[in-house]
């Protein structure tokens, strides 16, 4: 749960400088730069593990290794990494100089090679290709169930690399246990695990209801409940175009002054974005007070 951002080494490591053994995750690379390994550069033999990082807009100023530089000479497991930059950039994604490197389940775009071998023993697999010159160089040993195609992030430009629904990265990847995604959702929630740091977290089905209903009263309590469909992590944001502002929580009870059909809309966002449902709700006016007759007996 770390994000290293904006740091400029001046040598290696942009972002992170590693000589010795290496666990990384669910931690966000974004805009580092340095000479080699501008997200991360691991060095000297030892084993890695890099699971649920994301890569953004990270550089190398040699062109090796803009998001992972791999000089260890020891075994690295790269799992679920969204590699990605909003300009496409010369040289390597990934640098791997020595040691055994195994991709699976990641996405990498918009660089000139996605995933470089000099001298090491490299594999990939069930991975998401995108915008690359070439997606490897050197000897890099395939397994046959990576894609190529458009990731549909949410807005790269914005820091979102959130899938869309449609993305081919959904349900495409190999299950290797992992049970939560960058964000810390659970991992998979659709039908299968998704390749990159992102498990696809789609708010479909909003809708809500109220009561009483299909008329509520002025003055009174009307209470609303609103239901998603999909979607975890959910929270709520009520806005009732009545003057107050919005609310937040869910269920809500809420309390109407005047007579009106008010147009309320109910306002879900998790971490995959937000969506909106919207339906009028009648007032009636206030019953007011109602006066008894005394009635004396004799």
């Amino acid at each position: 749960d770390s994000e290293i951002a904006g740091n400029d080494s001046g040598h290696y490591g942009g972002g992170l400088i590693v000589y010795g053994g290496l666990t990384v995750s669910r931690t966000a690379f974004i805009r580092n730069e340095g000479l080699r390994g501008g997200g991360l550069y691991q060095q000297l033999t030892a084993d890695g593990i890099a699971t649920n990082n994301l890569f953004l807009d990270n550089g190398a100023a040699s062109g090796e290794g803009h998001a992972l530089y791999l000089g260890a000479g020891g075994q690295v497991e790269l799992a679920h990494l969204t590699i990605a930059s909003t300009s496409s950039r010369p040289g390597a994604a990934i640098a791997v100089v020595s040691g055994t490197v195994q991709l699976r389940n990641s996405i990498v775009t918009s660089h000139a090679i996605g995933l470089s071998n000099t001298l090491g023993s490299v594999s990939e697999d069930y991975n998401l290709f995108y915008d690359n010159g070439a997606d490897s160089a050197g000897t890099v040993a395939t397994g046959g169930h990576s894609l190529v195609g458009d990731p549909q992030f949410q807005d790269l430009g914005a820091d979102n690399f959130h899938l869309q629904t449609g993305s081919p990265a959904i349900d495409a990847a190999l299950d290797l246990g992992l049970d939560t995604d960058l964000d810390g959702d659970p991992r998979p929630l659709l039908a299968g695990v998704d390749i990159g740091a992102d498990e696809a977290n789609p708010i479909t089905g909003l809708t809500f209801s109220y009561a009483p209903s299909p008329v509520t009263i002025a003055g009174l309590n009307t209470y609303f409940s609103a239901t998603v469909a999909t979607g975890w992590g959910v929270t709520y944001e009520w806005a009732f175009n009545d003057g107050t502002g919005p609310l937040a929580g869910n269920p809500l009870i809420h309390v109407f002054d005047d007579e009106a059909v008010y147009n309320v809309i109910v306002t879900a966002r998790n971490s995959s974005g937000l969506v909106q449902f919207n339906r009028p709700v009648t007032v009636a006016a206030s019953l007011g007070t109602t006066y008894l007759p005394i009635v004396r007996r004799r």
